[in-house]
């Protein structure tokens, strides 16, 4: 079984909508669950957890501060388990923006 994320860490501004997607493969089908900080995320009218075929997806519609965390995708199914986490920090649009001049400072952008 095998799980690919599309990235490892995200910020995002506060009130913006978050999507974490990634490929999940496996045979037989693997049974998907998202966790945030190690709690089972649940489906509601702001959070929805969606697949086709074999890309599954958390999407987050305003995300608030206490958001968070890390976000982690387990898939199982008979022949094991296999999860991956990304970091996820929601931030205030000031805070965004020092972030992002950080980041490319020491990156040398």
């Amino acid at each position: 079984m095998k799980i690919k994320f599309d990235l490892s860490f995200q910020s995002i501004e506060v009130k913006k909508n978050l999507t974490l997607t990634c490929k999940v493969t496996g045979k037989p089908e693997p049974e998907v669950k998202w966790y945030c900080n190690n709690v089972e995320v649940k489906q509601t009218f702001k959070i929805k957890a969606t697949k086709d075929k074999e890309v599954v997806s958390l999407s987050i519609s305003g995300v608030t501060l206490q958001m968070t965390g890390d976000y982690k995708v387990v898939a199982k199914n008979s022949a094991g388990e296999a999860e991956h986490v990304a970091k996820v920090t929601v931030c205030g649009k000031k805070h965004l923006q020092l972030l992002y001049i950080c980041v490319n400072k020491a990156l040398n952008i």
